[in-house]
């Protein structure tokens, strides 16, 4: 998948200013991680972008779903996240097993993730990731 420059600088100004430290999945149930934990295996800063109402990241999400063979419904919010030197996501799964005990609650909202699809994106020195995350 693709991005013309302007798509890219809109997309990556649109998240600027809400890039925050990157967070992974907390299993715990106490409020301060649902929403989940920052971790050495993770080392970004990342937000998610809504796509309604603006044209170029509807768009964005659009061409990976029918990459996918999807409709943008099946669409999670877009995901931007930037990488700085010696950042990285160490290998990991983006599912959740079945018969794990946090499965009903990691999945009620969306189900399972299907696939990831990345985008790399570069204005000037910097790199960037956005990924739409397709469930």
């Amino acid at each position: 998948m693709y991005y013309r420059r302007h798509e890219a600088e809109h997309i990556l100004a649109k998240a600027e200013d809400s890039l925050k430290p990157s967070r992974v999945v907390s299993y715990e149930k106490d409020e301060a991680t649902r929403h989940g934990i920052v971790s050495e295996g993770r080392i970004s800063h990342s937000c998610r972008l809504g796509w309604a109402g603006d044209k170029v990241v509807k768009d964005a999400v659009r061409r990976a779903a029918y990459l996918c063979n999807l409709t943008p419904a099946h669409a999670e919010p877009v995901q931007v996240v930037r990488y700085g030197v010696g950042g990285e996501y160490r290998p990991h799964y983006d599912w959740f097993d079945p018969d794990g005990p946090h499965f009903p609650t990691k999945t009620e909202n969306g189900g399972q993730r299907m696939i990831s699809v990345f985008c790399y994106l570069q204005v000037s020195s910097l790199f960037y990731l956005q990924q739409s995350l397709l469930t």
